[in-house]
Formats: C-alpha cells, sequence, structure tokens
C-alpha cells in the first residue's frame, strides 16, 4: 500500500472519531501551552529582576514537575480512551486483510497528524498568553510591568515540544504494543466487553474507613503548626487512599442495598440507573475517587493560596508596628560586638530620609532579651537534655525592663521587687503561660501583676514566628532583666541570644514609607559604612536592617508567584476533571444508547429517558464535590496551623476564601454538568 493511502486513511479516521480527538488535542495543546508558559517564566530573568521576584524561578519549577506529572497521565489516559473506543474497528481492518503492521502504520500517521497539530497550537497558545501571564505575575507582585515581547527563545520552546513529543511517542509504541498482543477476534469484541456485577469488597470498606479516619484524626489533633506540617501529607495519603477504598466498596454497597429493597428499584426510572451504575461501578468508583482528588486539591490549593495574599496588607500592619528597624553592629578582632551608639543611627536615618524626601515621625530606642525557652507549668526550663518534650512547649519570650516600659510607652507599670507583667503576640496561645500566677527562671521566681493588651517591642523577628507562642515580660527592674540574660547564657552558651539595642523608625505616611523607604535604606548603608569607615576601621562590620517594605517585596513575592501557581495549576486540574467526565459520560453513551432504545421500545417516552439521564448524570457529576467539600472541612483545622507557620492567622479569612472558591467551582461544575448532560441525551436519543 502506497503512504499516501495511509495518510488518507488517517485523515478519515481522524474526522470520523473527531468527538474525542479534537477534546485530546485540545488537552495536550492546553497542557503544552501551560507547561511553556511556566517553564518561561522559571527562566525569564527580567521577571526575576522585579521586586519579589526571587521567588518566581523555585515556585514556577515546581509547577513545571506537576504540569509534567499531569501531562504524562492525562494524555496516557486519553490515549487509552480512545483506543478503547477503536477495537473493533481495528479488529475489522484485521479481518479485512489488513495486516498488523498496515494499522501500525495508519496509527503513525494519525499519530503524526494529531500530535503536530497539538504541539503547533500549544506552542501558539503559550506564546500568546506568556505576555498576558507576565503582567498578571507583574500585577500580583505590585510591580512595575515587564515591557517589551523579548521573551521568547530556542530553549523553552523546544524543550517543551520535546517533553510532549516524547509522550506522544510513548503513546504510539503503547498502542503498538496493544495491537500486537490482540488477535482479531479479540478485537471485535473487546468494546463490547462490560463489567461484571461487583461485589462488596470488605477489605476495601475497612481500610476505607480506617484510612479515612486516621487521615482526619491528624487534622483534628494537630497541636501545633509544627505537628500540622509534619504530619500533613501523612494524612493527604491516608484520605487518598481511604477515598479510593470507601468509593469502590461503599458505592457497591448502597446500590446493592437499592437492588434488594424490590419498592426502590422495581421503578421505570431507578432501576435502569441503578443497574447501570452497578455494572459500571468498577470503573465509576475509580474515576468518581479520581475526581474528588482532583476537585480537592483545587479547593485547598486556590483557598490557601488566595488567604495568603489577601491577608498580606493585615499581616504587614500587625507584624510592623513601626516602619524600619536598625542595627549597626561592628566586630572587633577579639570577637566581640559592639553597636553603633543609637543616637548616632538616629543622625543618620534622619540625614538619609531627608535626603529622599521622606519625613520622620519618631525614632524610638528599644533594648530588649528575646529567647527561647521549655515552659512546664509556671517553669521556664533551659535544660536541652530533655529529648522528650512537646513542641507545644516551645515559648519565645521578649523581656524588657520596667525602665525601658517606661520610656517606650511613657507609663508606669508597679510591679514590686518580684512583679511581672505579661501580654501575648499571638491570637491563640498554646501554652498555659499567661493564665499562670507566678513564673520560674533559673533560682528566681516571680509573680503576675498583670496583663497588657499591647507590647512596646514588635516587628521584624521578634514578631515573624508564628510556630511558638511568643509572649512579652516586663521585669521589674534592670537587674531582673540581666538575671534572666544570666540565666540563658549560661544555659545555652554560645548559642545564646544577645540582648538587642534597636533603632525603631516610623514615618509621617506609611505609603510614602513603602514608596521611597528602599531609597532611604540605601543611602543609610551608604551613610554608615563611610561613619564605620571612620571610626571603626580596620573592623569586620555587620549592619542589620529590617523594613516593612522589605516584608512587603518578599510577602508580594512569595504569596502573588504562589497564587499564580494556584490559579493556573487549578484551571488544569479544572480542565483535567472536565475532560475525564466527558470521556466517562461520552463513553457511557455509546453503551448505554442500545439500551435506552430498547427501554423506549418497551413503553418508556423520551421524558422518561431524560429524567433517567438527569438522575444518574447527576449521581456521577455532584457526589464528588461533596466529598471533596467534607475533605476540605476535615483539613480545615491543619491548614489553619499550617498558614499561622507563614505569619497568617486570620482563620475567618481563609474560611471565607474557601466557601466562596468552592461556590465558584460549583458554578463551573453545573456548567459542565449542563454540557455533558446533552452530549449524553444526543448519543443515547
Amino acid at each position: 500500500m502506497r503512504p499516501r493511502i495511509y495518510v488518507k486513511m488517517a485523515m478519515n479516521n481522524l474526522w470520523n472519531y473527531h468527538r474525542f480527538y479534537v477534546p485530546h488535542v485540545l488537552t495536550g495543546a492546553g497542557l503544552l501551552g501551560c507547561f511553556f508558559i511556566v517553564k518561561t517564566l522559571a527562566l525569564d530573568d527580567r521577571i526575576q529582576a522585579i521586586h519579589g521576584g526571587g521567588y518566581i524561578a523555585s515556585y514556577m519549577y515546581l509547577g513545571v514537575w506537576v504540569l509534567a506529572l499531569l501531562s504524562v497521565i492525562l494524555l496516557l489516559y486519553t490515549n487509552s480512551f480512545l483506543m478503547k473506543q477503536r477495537q473493533r474497528e481495528f479488529g475489522l481492518y484485521s479481518v479485512l486483510g489488513m495486516e498488523k503492521h498496515h494499522i501500525g502504520r495508519v496509527l503513525f500517521y494519525e499519530t503524526v497528524i494529531s500530535s503536530s497539530l497539538s504541539l503547533s497550537l500549544g506552542i501558539l497558545f503559550g506564546s500568546l498568553f506568556y505576555k498576558l501571564c507576565a503582567l498578571v505575575i507583574c500585577r500580583l507582585l505590585k510591580a512595575e510591568p515587564v515591557l517589551g515581547f523579548y521573551y521568547l527563545s530556542s530553549g523553552p520552546v523546544l524543550s517543551s515540544a520535546a517533553f510532549f513529543a516524547g509522550i506522544y511517542l510513548v503513546t504510539f509504541l503503547l498502542n503498538l504494543i496493544r495491537i500486537s498482543r490482540r488477535k482479531p477476534v479479540e478485537l471485535m469484541n473487546e468494546a463490547r466487553a462490560g463489567e461484571k456485577a461487583p461485589k462488596v469488597q470488605w477489605l476495601f470498606l475497612i481500610v476505607g474507613i480506617v484510612c479515612l479516619g486516621a487521615g482526619y484524626y491528624l487534622s483534628f489533633t494537630a497541636k501545633n503548626p509544627v505537628d500540622a506540617v509534619v504530619w500533613f501529607f501523612a494524612a493527604v495519603f491516608l484520605v487518598v487512599i481511604g477515598t479510593y477504598g470507601l468509593f469502590m466498596a461503599v458505592s457497591v454497597a448502597v446500590l446493592k442495598f437499592m437492588i434488594s429493597r424490590p419498592q426502590v428499584y422495581y421503578h421505570k426510572l431507578r432501576m435502569p440507573v441503578i443497574a447501570g451504575l452497578l455494572f459500571r461501578m468498577k470503573q465509576n468508583a475509580a474515576g468518581l475517587a479520581s475526581i474528588t482528588i482532583l476537585v480537592t486539591m483545587v479547593l485547598v490549593m486556590l483557598s490557601t493560596t488566595f488567604s495568603l495574599y489577601s491577608d498580606i496588607e493585615s499581616s504587614l500592619e500587625d507584624n510592623y508596628p513601626q516602619h524600619w528597624y536598625l542595627e549597626g553592629v561592628t566586630l572587633d578582632d577579639g570577637n566581640r560586638m559592639t553597636s553603633v551608639a543609637l543616637s548616632e543611627q538616629e543622625r543618620l536615618v534622619r540625614e538619609a530620609a531627608e535626603e529622599v524626601g521622606l519625613a520622620v515621625a519618631a525614632c524610638d530606642e528599644q533594648v530588649y532579651l528575646e529567647a527561647a525557652f521549655l515552659y512546664d507549668d509556671g517553669v521556664l526550663l533551659t535544660d536541652r537534655s530533655i529529648d522528650n518534650y512537646d513542641s507545644s512547649q516551645v515559648v519565645s519570650l521578649v523581656f524588657i525592663s520596667c525602665e525601658q516600659y517606661l520610656a517606650a510607652t511613657g507609663t508606669r507599670l508597679d510591679l514590686g521587687e518580684d512583679g511581672y507583667a505579661v501580654c501575648s503576640y499571638n491570637l491563640h496561645d498554646r501554652t498555659d503561660l499567661r493564665a499562670a500566677d507566678a513564673l520560674t527562671i533559673g533560682n528566681r521566681v516571680f509573680r503576675k501583676c498583670g496583663e497588657l493588651t499591647l507590647f512596646p517591642i514588635g516587628g521584624g523577628s521578634v514578631t515573624q514566628t508564628n510556630i511558638s507562642d511568643v509572649f512579652g515580660i516586663v521585669l521589674p527592674d534592670e537587674a531582673a532583666f540581666h538575671d534572666v540574660d544570666d540565666v540563658q547564657k549560661a544555659a545555652y552558651g554560645p548559642d545564646a541570644s544577645s540582648v538587642t539595642q534597636r533603632l525603631a523608625v516610623t514615618f509621617e505616611s506609611t505609603e510614602a514609607a513603602l514608596d521611597k523607604g528602599a531609597s532611604a535604606e540605601d543611602t543609610y548603608n551608604r551613610l554608615l559604612s563611610a561613619y564605620l569607615d571612620k571610626e571603626a576601621s580596620g573592623k569586620t562590620r555587620k549592619i542589620r536592617s529590617d523594613s516593612v517594605w522589605r516584608e512587603r517585596d518578599m510577602l508580594y513575592g512569595m504569596d502573588g508567584s504562589l497564587l499564580f501557581l494556584g490559579l493556573l495549576l487549578g484551571l488544569a486540574f479544572l480542565l483535567t476533571t472536565a475532560l475525564i467526565i466527558y470521556y466517562k459520560q461520552t463513553a457511557e453513551g455509546f453503551e448505554d444508547r442500545t439500551r435506552y432504545q430498547i427501554m423506549e421500545k418497551i413503553g418508556m417516552s423520551r421524558e422518561e429517558v431524560r429524567r433517567t439521564i438527569g438522575t444518574q448524570i447527576l449521581f456521577v457529576f455532584f457526589l464528588p464535590p461533596a466529598a471533596a467539600a467534607l475533605h476540605t472541612a476535615a483539613a480545615f483545622p491543619m491548614l489553619s496551623k499550617i498558614l499561622t507557620v507563614m505569619l497568617r492567622s486570620d482563620t475567618n479569612g481563609f474560611l471565607i476564601c474557601t466557601v466562596v472558591v468552592f461556590a465558584v467551582i460549583l458554578l463551573i461544575y453545573a456548567a459542565i454538568y449542563l454540557m455533558t448532560a446533552r452530549v449524553y441525551y444526543k448519543i443515547v436519543s
């Protein structure tokens, strides 16, 4: 046979099966476009150079791996579906005299044509939408747009196209192997082979209940963010196993229970639905469980990233009561650290602010000690030999004296000789230190004299931890302050904390500080370096600085990149879910067409057929979102604790984001439901 004949046969086959091949080609093109966009973002130096752009490369490389895995799974799945629908056709070719290598050539040209079209559309899609995605990234990061269209390079184009071409080559080889191992009679009958009525698999039922219960238990019993982070992926694994087990066992048990109830089963509208679902439940259960997992991933991914991004400004406001925190430190030859006088730092700050056009509202001198302890029933432990301790016992304490509190707030506290006042930085305390009546530190016992609603030391590294509880402690005098310092130095040695002396700078306008703060910081560093060259020549210097504009760039860079990746992956997962359901319902439509035609011949009206179809599709469609909502609700306590590690404590905001995202997913599902129901009905009628 001439090659032209094979090409013509391939073109005819693609046209005859366009209902299946068009989604296959468009899916490959969409995944390739997303893969190309993410990979190009990871390599685009212009994007990485914007404020906060340093996080983009690492997050986009993570997206590359996720999309690569999703593409392999989905394209292999769609190819397997296509080949199953064409088994009878290949068997007919063999009966008519075509040898298997002839069928292989037809498949080769079909693969070349469809994959070339998919690769071309994918690169075109990625190239057209990359600029839009770059603008979205800049918008999310609050950065100036990257202008110009000089982003296309041969590297991402060739590597992306080569990866997807490799997937199509693997699918072609798998198809050849599948055909070579089948006899013509087997090919003719395989497409008609139905599922045997499954039995209730009690092992799957027990394993599903145990795994799902264990996953939920880990979520509800995580005591702190450390436990939540450690056990999160174990909980996810258990829930995935439990979901598959329960769908495969519970669904069969429920359907068989319906069949055993004559008043339920023997109804002209319910009987075809129940019988059809039961005989295909082995496939349906795995498909429904897969859809549930995908929807849960989308729901968790989008709700967390939206919550993180929407909470940035409030997080900055909570964690930075002042705009800029400065420590100018020099290190002499004896490895002894000495701080630049705070008065000298203030002079340099005001000079730098004036040079860039910023108005300074206040410069506060702050002296404090921040140290970590193990808290146990009113006692602060420093014994590092304790191995078996609960991570919830770890507390971070910020100590100041009454004199320092008076200087910072203008309020005098009467604490006597051994009193203290406490203030909690966290919204939710995991220890009972705030409720204690006394506090033992070393050999000294302090009694609580009161609780404070605000603590004068905040911002920067002080509040940038939600892994442990953070408390502010006001001690009665400078002597007590130094006693606590001596206790932790004796216990921790070279790992002990040092007393911090810093300057907390507040500008008159937060907007102006965010706009010009980086310029003021650069100017200050230049002036301080000149001062140290003159006053501390020959000494190694370390200049410590923490600012709200730096934190803002970091948060928008990190959370904006996560949100963009979440949106892109969420879209890919939703399209994957829609494609799985479309293929599933289309295949079942062809299988059910003869059965429903028989039903019409024995007395069912078209309206009754439509209602039966609607019942079946409703069951298939909306059970996974319901299960996904249950999984997300069970994971909510653990996810809330994980978010606190990223300095987010707004549980209400996270709940609102979750509800809104779920509502959007349901709307998308409703649209998919209407589309699938229409296609299914056209096939069976």
